[in-house]
Order: C-alpha cells, then sequence, then structure tokens
C-alpha cells in the first residue's frame, strides 16, 4: 500500500511541473538566488565575527575557467 501512496505521490509531483519549458528558467534564477544567498551569508558570518573581535581577513575571490573537451577522440 505504501508503494501504491508514493506513486501517486510522484505523479502528482510530476503534473505540477510546468510542460512549457519554463522549468529551465525558473532552475535558472534558483541557482542565481542560491548563490546571492550563500553570498550573503558569509558576509554577515564576517560581519558577526568581525563584531565580536575577531581577525577576519578579507574575502578571497578566485576566478575558475573549467574547458570541457566534448569533441570524441
Amino acid at each position: 500500500m505504501r508503494l501504491l501512496d508514493g506513486r501517486s505521490d510522484r505523479g502528482r509531483s510530476a503534473s505540477m511541473l510546468l510542460a512549457d519549458g519554463h522549468d529551465e528558467r525558473i532552475a535558472k534564477y534558483e541557482r542565481h538566488l542560491h548563490g546571492l544567498l550563500t553570498s550573503t551569508l558569509r558576509e554577515l558570518e564576517r560581519l558577526q565575527a568581525r563584531r565580536e573581535g575577531a581577525n577576519v581577513p578579507p574575502p578571497v575571490a578566485a576566478e575558475v575557467s573549467v574547458v570541457l573537451n566534448t569533441v570524441p577522440e
């Protein structure tokens, strides 16, 4: 009985997804918002540590490039 309930929950969840291609756009915005939230939380933690008297170094910025070889060998 529990397996049947799980299938109906999955079907209900799948029916709630948009079928018109907007899901990629929503995922893009969610990734962007997650990045903003993460950086804001890091900054908050730095400010709180500084307020408590800890020696907080400036944030480090790193640029990362990834190149994928998509040509079959």
